[in-house]
């Protein structure tokens, strides 16, 4: 938020508990079996005026866990092994 100077972020994931994760999977969804979501480790977001992809490559570049880009919806972050997709 600091970094691109917004005061607005979407919060659009944070904790998920394991039913409503294998409900998402069920539901075919694309949501890992053993997601960061479940343990408060991970959150899904969008900035508002700030291009997703230009997000992603910031937090891939902190190197502090994964990071996913699911284009023009939103970005995941998570405090897992540093990766990206």
């Amino acid at each position: 938020q600091d970094h691109f100077e917004t005061d607005t972020v979407d919060v659009i994931s944070v904790y998920r508990s394991p039913k409503f994760n294998q409900a998402l999977r069920s539901a075919g969804h694309r949501v890992a079996r053993g997601s960061y979501h479940m343990k408060g480790l991970a959150m899904d977001v969008h900035l508002p005026n700030v291009p997703d992809d230009e997000l992603r490559d910031y937090l891939l570049s902190l190197k502090l866990g994964g990071v996913g880009y699911y284009r023009n919806m939103m970005v995941h972050m998570d405090f897992g092994p540093v990766r990206g997709w």
